[in-house]
């Protein structure tokens, strides 16, 4: 099997790894709802032990240890694979999109 490149990282994959010309991270990148710096608001309804949708299918279960952060506005630092992370809680949890608040219809 030959290895073909992305069309915008540059790294080469198999041909089973990639999605309309792109590797799966820079697909993944393309669905992101949030970028980095962007400034939105956790959720203050989120229940712990509740699993959250994101939005590159990943599921995330909301923990004790993010319950400091319920209605406060946060900057997001970027994302890894399965959620956001935020600057305020040093990249410590993942974010699902469901986790943060809507605002005009869409979430920030």
């Amino acid at each position: 099997m030959i290895e073909v490149m992305c069309t915008k990282c540059k790294f080469m994959y198999w041909p089973d790894e990639m999605y309309k010309g792109l590797c799966g991270e820079c697909h993944r990148d393309t669905r992101m709802a949030f970028k980095p710096l962007d400034t939105l608001t956790i959720r203050s309804d989120l229940k712990i032990g509740v699993i959250y949708d994101g939005d590159a299918g990943e599921r995330l279960r909301f923990h004790s240890g993010m319950a400091e952060f319920k209605g406060k506005k946060v900057t997001i630092r970027g994302y890894v694979g399965y959620g956001y992370r935020i600057v305020e809680d040093y990249g410590i949890w993942s974010w699902a999109y469901d986790m943060f608040e809507k605002v005009g219809g869409k979430k920030k």
